[in-house]
């Protein structure tokens, strides 16, 4: 694919290919944990998503191939005040990253991550976070390619 990657700001219009594309990963997260995940439901995503456009401190961005759209994420900001055991932290949260399947490994996500270094430098900030599933041994792989590292664990058991 020697195609040019374009990201550009999502608008209510997209909010149909939103929900297709989230839908994709969102069956990746049914399949490994069925207990936690609901299966895609096209609208209540485009209704939630619509939602979370209204807010001034979420971004959605798309990734397109040739006028295709190949991708997006949903960027967030956030604050955390200071208090007795933590300083004060802006950060830009990578809340959703989704590439379709037939654009994986051609660099889309790669252009995501950068537009999001892109955008959180524009707004002053300098950090970005994610949080990433343990049994997605592959998107994790790719984050630690893109220069994220490892900040917390979080463990869980049933009892």
């Amino acid at each position: 694919m020697d195609d040019v990657i374009e990201t550009l700001e999502a608008t209510a219009d997209d909010l149909g290919a939103l929900a297709a594309l989230n839908a994709e990963v969102q069956n990746l997260h049914v399949n490994a944990m069925p207990w936690r995940f609901k299966p895609p439901d096209l609208e209540a995503i485009r209704a939630c998503f619509g939602e979370w456009m209204a807010d001034e401190n979420i971004c959605f961005v798309l990734a397109k191939v040739g006028g295709d759209v190949a991708g997006y994420t949903v960027l967030k900001i956030r604050h955390r005040p200071e208090h007795p055991f933590c300083y004060e932290q802006q950060s830009l949260e990578v809340d959703h990253i989704g590439v379709a399947e037939s654009f994986r490994g051609h660099g889309v996500g790669k252009a995501l991550i950068d537009d999001a270094k892109t955008r959180a430098g524009d707004l002053g900030i300098d950090r970005l976070e994610l949080t990433v599933w343990g049994f997605n041994q592959n998107a994790q792989d790719f984050f630690s390619a893109q220069g994220f590292q490892p900040a917390m664990h979080s463990m869980s058991m049933t009892v």
